[in-house]
């Protein structure tokens, strides 16, 4: 018999947490927010980009005054992977948004492979004037409405990216690819702020040489203007919020959920990596400037930007060395509380009147509590990692297997059985299986609760007796004689024979209670229903009725004179004195005879019909 999961020894609570188990639900719901957020600026920033060129409005098409015309294919390309990210599940889970997001997926990887082709193949797809007419005085190159290389590489990163986060388990593939996508946007943003334009283009002009030269417009290309060559810093800013958007929409399964957690890990990245990493990023702009108006030389500025950044990470790295030693004694806190709390639950677990184990789903033993121990496998045994069969043997494992394979497939399965305990005594037992699942809710193992509930079936069967029994003889009550004239009745009916019911009144017997007293009395009872049943058959019911009534059913009538006969003997053995405590009792006998079928036409109607002829012999003289 199995019982709900426990073990010998301390209680232990095991979790494998992915990264979701990190951060909290509303740290995983914001950046679903922020996924949708950055989604919504993609398409409303590509949208007006296109507004802009269909209505020929030069703050439209560069986003904002004194930026760089966004070309149109780059516009459409916002517009694909914003409508691709908002698709995404869970908030959008139908048919259409499937399509939506893929086909946005699709799009985007496909305006980046083809734009970068141009570049690295050299060959005119003819998609760069598809939309919008882009003439090359306008822009100043040689390929009017083309999209840098580093621009059309980011896309097709980010298509990829959104197209593996529509593949179960694709968020694995998505977030590597997002990252890289981030970090060629975050090189062209901070190559825009450093003054350094290798790091806002994709490759070196030496690069590209091949596939120009091959066009003969390498001098040309030098020649464009580099915003014209190059990612523009709107483009990396939009880049850099739709890539890390990417990332959150991983949710609780990806990197920005272990960003935002609370594991030591992510909040040294929070309290260490991100401040140190704006820091360095900030004195290297500021050792830039002061190096270009002239305050010191590379020398000294690159000595004191070292020296600062040493200061200021020491100095985080000191606040976290803080944070720790508080977070180690919040744990070290936390550890003596969950100790307590599982002394106490143990203590609970091995007081409660019941026994209680957990197995898990290959049947192998985890927790049992004293009780289950005690009763079912012996103190001192090691319970743990050990089999039903191992420890109560294979045939119980056999008995059991059915209940735990139902429970394992999702059920709540009692029943009760006959089990022997550690002793070898056979006792009744009440079980309770409950499957025990995991946050996906699939079933990991099964909780078994037994009861002992011998006690319980025996008083109930006492209970059951003494419904059915005169307590004072021992003879069957009214009820009980009820039941065996119907049986007795349906037997001969079959049998085509009769069936007699002798109704016997002790005369007199009123006196003997008054004078000698009850206990003399009851004596009196027991020794009349020992005669009577020594005086007649064995598959005679003798039955008393209450009081000093007695009744007899005699089965197997053939005629009446036989029924007469049995009351005959009766009243022979009552003629004989009854040996009570030494002393001689006289008693005497009415009895009313009757036969089914010829004197009643039911079992109530022969009882009612007895009665009246015993009061009838009563009436006649008694001892008749």
């Amino acid at each position: 018999m199995t019982a709900l999961p426990v073990r010998q020894g301390p209680m232990q609570i095991s979790a494998h947490p992915g990264a979701g188990a990190q951060a909290d639900s509303r740290s995983i719901a914001a950046l679903r927010r922020f996924s949708e957020a950055a989604a919504i600026a993609a398409m409303i920033s590509g949208f007006l980009v296109l507004i802009g060129w269909a209505l020929d409005i030069a703050v439209l098409k560069s986003v904002a005054p004194g930026l760089v015309t966004m070309k149109p294919n780059t516009a459409l390309a916002f517009v694909f992977a914003g409508l691709s990210l908002w698709a995404l599940p869970p908030r959008h889970a139908g048919r259409g948004a499937r399509i939506a997001a893929i086909a946005g997926a699709v799009l985007v990887a496909a305006i980046g492979a083809l734009s970068l082709g141009e570049d690295v193949l050299g060959w005119d797809p003819g998609i760069d004037q598809l939309l919008f007419r882009d003439s090359a005085a306008a822009v100043g190159t040689a390929a009017p409405g083309r999209m840098a290389p580093a621009t059309a590489f980011n896309f097709l990163l980010l298509g990829a990216a959104l197209l593996a986060l529509r593949v179960p388990s694709g968020y694995r593939l998505a977030q590597p690819i997002a990252l890289v996508a981030f970090l060629v946007s975050l090189l062209a943003l901070i190559g825009y702020a450093y003054g350094v334009d290798e790091l806002y283009r994709l490759v070196p002009y030496g690069s590209m040489a091949v596939h120009t030269a091959a066009h003969g417009v390498e001098e040309l290309y030098r020649a464009l203007p580099l915003p014209y060559r190059s990612m523009a810093v709107h483009t990396a800013a939009l880049f850099a919020v739709i890539a890390a958007a990417v990332l959150a929409a991983a949710g609780d399964r990806g990197w920005a959920a272990y960003l935002i957690g609370e594991r030591p890990g992510a909040r040294m990245l929070r309290h260490v990596w991100l401040p140190g990493a704006g820091i360095v990023f900030v004195l290297g702009w500021l050792r830039l400037q002061g190096q270009l108006i002239g305050l010191y030389d590379t020398v000294f500025g690159l000595a004191l930007m070292v020296t600062l950044a040493i200061s200021v990470l020491t100095g985080l790295a000191w606040r976290y060395a803080r944070v720790l030693d508080r977070t180690d004694a919040e744990r070290s806190r936390a550890e003596i509380a969950l100790r307590e709390e599982t002394a106490l639950l143990r203590l609970v677990a091995d007081n409660v009147p019941a026994m209680i184990a957990y197995t898990d789903a290959e049947h192998r033993y985890r927790y049992a509590n004293r009780a289950f121990v005690e009763f079912y496998i012996g103190t001192g045994t090691p319970v743990e990692g050990r089999t039903i069969g191992e420890l109560q043997g294979e045939e119980t494992q056999r008995e059991v297997r059915p209940g735990i394979e139902r429970c394992l497939a999702g059920e709540t399965v009692h029943y009760e059985a006959k089990r022997r305990n550690a002793r070898g005594e056979e006792r009744e037992a009440e079980a309770t299986l409950i499957p025990r699942r995991d946050e996906t809710g699939r079933v990991r193992g099964v909780y078994t609760q037994v009861l002992d509930i011998t006690e319980r079936k025996r008083a109930e069967a006492r209970i059951d007796y003494l419904a059915q029994v005169d307590t004072v003889t021992g003879l069957p009550n009214r009820r009980r004689l009820n039941d065996r004239l119907a049986l007795a009745i349906a037997r001969d009916k079959r049998l085509g024979a009769m069936t007699a019911l002798l109704l016997l009144d002790l005369d007199r017997f009123k006196i003997i209670n008054e004078t000698l007293g009850q206990r003399i009395g009851d004596e009196v009872l027991r020794s009349v229903s020992a005669r009577l049943r020594e005086r007649l058959r064995e598959v005679d019911t003798i039955a008393r009725l209450g009081g000093d009534e007695f009744a007899v059913i005699v089965e197997g009538v053939a005629e009446k004179a036989q029924a007469l006969r049995v009351a005959e003997k009766i009243l022979e053995a009552m003629a004989e004195p009854l040996a009570i405590e030494g002393e001689e009792v006289f008693v005497t006998a009415s009895i009313g005879v009757v036969i089914y079928p010829t004197d009643a036409g039911s079992p109530e109607e022969l009882v009612k019909n007895a009665e009246l002829a015993m009061y009838q012999a009563k009436l006649d003289g008694r001892n008749a």
